[in-house]
């Protein structure tokens, strides 16, 4: 879905409704995707990145807005298909949990133990639980991704007329929103949701600290947006700057 001109939101709805749309940045020197479905999506990235007039082997970076798994899910796939050709980056903060150097924020020990459960029917391995590091490791190994850049508060990217890298800590501990100067628009990951074409706060059920993600998006009124692109639910146009003040609440 074309927004504007070198800028598109994937469509990667999936069955029962699910939608995701990462963002796709464009000019004559870099291509840029924003986050990175699901596992196993790799292919529908490629067709959905050919749809929009852009081949997936010009993919330069993929900047990642926090590590949850309809976020993360091919990432690893795009970087073993592409390999020094694309640079992943994401907050310093998040770099460790997209790396699995350390425990997932949100996952608990109970899922843990089903994703153990359901490793022994794949593998015929028994995994002790709960679940370790190093049990993580093995259980998301496919998953695990090399961050190249750890980005910091305010750190701009000189890719596509300027990229500000924001962190919204919340709904995870390093979620990262990004401004797209050019276009006056900002990729909310999942600091905001569009229900309806109207803007949403983060989903509760699933943000780890559901105060310090209303508080982060205060941060947000330093910047002149003019539309969220929203992950989940698309793009939300209008009175932006009331809408976020009235959602940082």
């Amino acid at each position: 879905m074309k927004i504007a001109e070198g800028l598109s939101m994937l469509d990667m709805t999936m069955p029962l409704g699910y939608g995701m749309c990462p963002v796709l940045v464009h000019d004559d020197k870099d291509v840029i995707l924003f986050d990175a479905g699901l596992p196993g999506q790799l292919d529908v990235i490629r067709h959905a990145m050919k749809k929009e007039g852009v081949e997936f082997e010009q993919l330069s970076a993929v900047l990642i807005t926090h590590q949850d798994m309809d976020h993360i899910g091919s990432l690893s796939a795009i970087s073993k298909a592409l390999g020094d050709r694309v640079r992943v980056m994401a907050h310093r903060v998040e770099k460790p949990y997209i790396q699995f150097d350390c425990m997932p924020a949100k996952m608990s020990p109970q899922r843990l133990a089903e994703k153990a459960r359901e490793y022994k029917e794949q593998t015929g391995v028994e995994m002790a639980v709960p679940v370790t590091l190093a049990g993580v490791r093995t259980l998301f190994a496919d998953i695990m991704t090399k961050v190249d850049t750890a980005l910091e508060d305010g750190q701009e990217l000189p890719f596509c007329g300027g990229i500000v890298a924001i962190h919204t800590p919340g709904h995870t501990p390093g979620h990262c929103c990004y401004y797209l100067k050019r276009y006056k628009m900002l990729v909310a990951g999942d600091a905001m949701n569009g229900e309806n074409g109207r803007l949403a706060g983060p989903n509760p059920t699933y943000t780890k600290d559901m105060a310090q993600a209303r508080a982060s998006l205060a941060k947000l009124a330093a910047y002149d947006i003019e539309t969220v692109l929203c992950y989940h639910g698309g793009p939300v146009s209008g009175n932006i700057k009331d809408a976020i003040a009235s959602l940082s609440k």
